[in-house]
This record gives structure tokens, sequence and C-alpha cells, in this order.
């Protein structure tokens, strides 16, 4: 990535170039849940420890941005898009999508996975358990958790419906 910043700047490019890089989660696979319990030196990992193992680096870059700065924050890639139009200064209130806008005060914290695994501030629920995310001890009032596993079982079936019925097919009719 060094290099490939340096050869903007050489050329010129940097200072009109919008640089968005984040990681990839799943990037080590549950295979390797042994040797991955081995480097953190833990007798095994839980469910909630590979769920907290999916976090990801984020990272924007504007041009005429001299100065950087970290948002420990909880979000997920659908939260990419409106982050970035809303520091473009794009209003998104007419776009479809489920994801929030990462540095916003009022926004839900959360990430959403795809098998249905949530992360937020105070819990994880993952595989039909719910854990304090501060902690990871399981949390035995599972309803706890509730509210945010329902949450994210409808946005995953809306999302779902948006891309296998194609209803986007819709809202651009209507603006024609």
């Amino acid at each position: 990535l060094g290099l490939f910043i340096d050869e903007l700047k050489a050329n010129g490019m940097w200072d009109d170039t919008i640089f968005v890089v984040y990681g990839d989660h799943y990037g080590i696979s549950t295979n390797h849940n042994d040797a991955m319990a081995d480097l953190l030196g833990k007798d095994e990992l839980t469910p909630y420890d590979v769920a907290k193992l999916q976090s990801v680096p984020f990272a924007v870059h504007l041009p005429g941005q001299d100065k950087g700065e970290v948002h420990e924050t909880i979000g997920s890639h659908v939260d990419m898009k409106p982050t970035i139009l809303h520091l473009l200064g794009i209003d998104t209130s007419d776009t479809v999508g489920f994801g929030n806008d990462l540095l916003s005060e009022d926004r839900t914290s959360r990430a959403i996975f795809r098998d249905g695994t949530v992360i937020t501030d105070e819990y994880v629920w993952t595989q039909s358990t719910c854990y304090d995310a501060s902690s990871g001890e399981v949390v035995e009032d599972v309803s706890l958790c509730g509210p945010d596993s329902a949450e994210a079982e409808k946005i995953l079936q809306m999302n779902d419906d948006l891309i296998y019925s194609d209803l986007l097919r819709f809202k651009e009719q209507t603006e024609q």
C-alpha cells in the first residue's frame, strides 16, 4: 500500500484521490481455530472469540486531508457507502441501503454477519448464545440479545428480498 500511495503522490494524483482501504472478514478460516487459540494463549476459541476476531480496519483518506483520526466503532461493510458519501457531503436520504454513517452520532452501532451473528457495544449474539461484549462471558438472560438478533434477521431478510427479487427496479421506475 505504501508503494501505491507513494506512486499516487509522485504522479500528482494523491491530492485528487479518495483512498479507501478495509480488511476482509474471515481472513483466517475457522479450520485454524486450534492454531489461533495457541497464538492467543487460549485452550480453545469460543464462538465469541471467533466473532470478535472478525474485526477489520477501515481507513479513508480524502483530498486535502493532512491529519488522521482514529474512531473505534462497530460497523460492517454496508456502512462504508453512507460513511464515504457523508464525508463527501452527499445527501443519502433518498438512497436504498441498510448501513449507517460510521461517524454519525445518531447511528446504530452494530455489525451483522450473514450467519446471523450480531456484534454491538454491549452484546455479541452468535450461534444462539448471548455473550457480554466486554468480557466474553455467556449472558444467561438471552432476551438481552433478543432485540438485536431479531433486528438482524429482519435486515438480512430485507437485504435478500432486495437482491433476489430485484426490488431496485421499482425504485428506478418511480424516478423516471
